[in-house]
Formats: structure tokens, C-alpha cells, sequence
């Protein structure tokens, strides 16, 4: 009865699948999958991520969420779009 309910392989299914789909996974592996579904990115190799989140407009899922950490000497990346007067001290973004 459930065969009935699934399309057919689009490939040859490997002779072990049964136990490869029932391993216990890592912890690195159970922290990709939990990463991959909160953030709604692809879960695959790195190659393979980056190439889907490129094709399906997702590329933000692959990056940190928030805003960027200050480097090491304090200033963050924003700080060098940004421009201050030398006469009143005004400090002038894209834009402005």
C-alpha cells in the first residue's frame, strides 16, 4: 500500500540504504540539519549549499544573522562608508 503512494527512484537505491538512513547521525551532522532548518538553508556539502542558496536566491541563510561584529581594532566594516567633518565633528553616511 505505501509503495502505491511514492513515485519510483530517479536512481538505483544503494543496497545498504535501509541502515544508512537509520544511523545515528554526529553531533556536527545534528547541528547542520538544526542550522538548516531554522535558518531555511539547504542542508548539504558546503560546494553543493552555497551553489543551491546561489540558485534559489537564499544566500542569506548562509550568513550570520545580525549585525556585523566589530573587527579587532574596534570599528566596524559600516565605519569606513562613513565620513566626518572636520570643521563641526558631523559624521556623514552614504546618502546624506
Amino acid at each position: 500500500m505505501l509503495a502505491e503512494l511514492l513515485a519510483p527512484w530517479p536512481i538505483r537505491r544503494s543496497a545498504n540504504w535501509v541502515q544508512h538512513v537509520n544511523a545515528v547521525q554526529t553531533e556536527a551532522e545534528l547541528a547542520a540539519i538544526q542550522r538548516a532548518i531554522l535558518r531555511g538553508q539547504p542542508y548539504g556539502d558546503d560546494r553543493w549549499t552555497k551553489r543551491i542558496a546561489t540558485r534559489l536566491a537564499l544566500e542569506t541563510t548562509l550568513t550570520p544573522r545580525g549585525r556585523p561584529r566589530k573587527t579587532a581594532d574596534g570599528i566596524g566594516s559600516r565605519h569606513l562608508l562613513r565620513s566626518r567633518c572636520e570643521t563641526c565633528g558631523t559624521v556623514y553616511s552614504p546618502g546624506n
